[in-house]
């Protein structure tokens, strides 16, 4: 099920609840994804108890604009995030304007929830046969070009399954050069994680390797053009303590 109260949108599955809210100045702000948990009629409530608080900006970071001056990019949880704006993370999104900036500013226009599930027009995506689930379609425009990102979220609520795809829109006659374009971003608020791959090789697949997560980055890939015996495309994101019977643990495919 997908509701949207108070400009806080909330996705539950049978035993999970994932929650985002629209910002005042138009930014998709990740709040919970976790447990399910109860959420009264109140995204107001909802936002206040979950998001992070500042009365200026931290460090050495910068603000937003002039109008926001306690607000930067840099010290929130996002749902997509681009390249400068004071957002100094690796960017969900970089592309080359034609011309030459490299700066993007999507903000929030419009969103749709629907019963059907999308389908990606070129690609292969899931889908359920018994054609159960909800659809939400959140469309950002860039402030500065003609362009528009729509994220794409599907709830299949009886396997606690969450879907994200993304879709990047030219609305105008200028080429763009596309850097970087992920489908889903996880911003997470808390640490002492464990980043489990599945690698091999021939007659030698899925073994298992866990990352200990600190600063710096940690990629698992493959030159090969596609999903292999080396490059199995599932981890998994657990905390120390998780066990085969209890803890917390997230897959990503």
């Amino acid at each position: 099920m997908i509701k949207h109260i108070d400009g806080v949108f909330i996705l539950d599955t049978e035993n999970t609840t994932y929650a985002f809210r629209i910002t005042d100045i138009g930014y998709p702000e990740h709040l919970y994804y976790g447990k399910k948990i109860r959420i009264c009629d109140d995204g107001k409530a909802l936002a206040d108890a979950l998001t992070e608080k500042h009365e200026f900006v931290p460090g050495n970071n910068n603000v937003y604009d002039n109008d926001n001056g306690n607000f930067t990019l840099n010290d929130m949880r996002l749902e997509m995030s681009s390249s400068g704006k004071s957002d100094n993370r690796e960017p969900f999104l970089e592309v080359v304007h034609a011309d030459g900036s490299r700066t993007s500013d999507f903000v929030y226009e419009s969103f749709n929830i629907s019963d059907e599930k999308s389908p990606l027009k070129t690609l292969p995506s899931s889908f359920d046969e018994k054609r159960k689930g909800s659809d939400l379609v959140v469309t950002f425009a860039d402030k500065g070009y003609d362009l528009a990102v729509e994220l794409v979220y599907h709830v299949f609520e009886d396997c606690d399954v969450i879907t994200r795809s993304a879709k990047l829109i030219n609305k105008g006659r200028e080429e763009v050069r596309i850097l970087r374009f992920m489908s889903v971003q996880i911003d997470d608020y808390d640490s002492d994680y464990i980043f489990t791959t599945f690698n091999g090789a021939w007659i030698r697949e899925m073994d298992r390797y866990d990352h200990e997560l600190i600063r710096g980055t940690v990629i698992n890939g493959s030159c090969t053009g596609a999903s292999s015996s080396t490059a199995n495309p599932f981890v998994m994101l657990s905390k120390k303590c998780t066990c085969e019977n209890l803890g917390i643990a997230y897959g990503f495919n």
